[in-house]
């Protein structure tokens, strides 16, 4: 059952009982001005990595109604977003470390190393395994030795 409120201009505002009490995006505002608020006010990494059940109750409104506001707001499918992030982050750490691609599929979300391989090759078109050795960060050559300043 969601409480009906009216804000000082007069609106009625739905609030929704499942968002968290303590959560500073309840009140006055509607699910699209609590999504867009909470994703603004945290880093990419932070809200990208929570589940989509999680964003519905921080905002107060069902997943369904979640995956159409995400949409509407940014032009793309929530799990879409997600997936997205997670390749750019997991292609990233293929270049910077050297764990393995099985530990890099895990830390970015994917929990089914076959599934990563499958969404990494379709979105970079090569393996990850391909894509290290090909972008993979050389040592940096030492530094010159800074020429002799000639006496004139």
């Amino acid at each position: 059952m969601s409480v009906q409120t009216i804000n000082p201009a007069g609106d009625h505002a739905r609030q929704s009982p499942s968002a968290p009490a303590g959560n500073p995006l309840n009140g006055q505002l509607g699910a699209r001005e609590r999504l867009e608020a909470y994703i603004s006010r945290l880093p990419k990494d932070e809200w990208i990595q929570r589940e989509p059940a999680e964003l519905a109750q921080i905002c107060g409104c069902s997943l369904r109604h979640l995956r159409r506001l995400f949409r509407q707001c940014f032009g793309v499918s929530l799990r879409a977003q997600q997936t997205e992030y997670r390749l750019h982050r997991a292609s990233q750490l293929l270049m910077e470390t050297d764990d393995k691609i099985l530990s890099i599929a895990w830390a970015v979300g994917f929990r089914h190393l076959g599934l990563f391989s499958r969404m990494f090759k379709r979105r970079f078109r090569m393996t990850p395994s391909e894509w290290r050795a090909k972008f993979r960060q050389k040592e940096p050559p030492p530094p010159a030795a800074p020429e002799a300043v000639k006496a004139s």
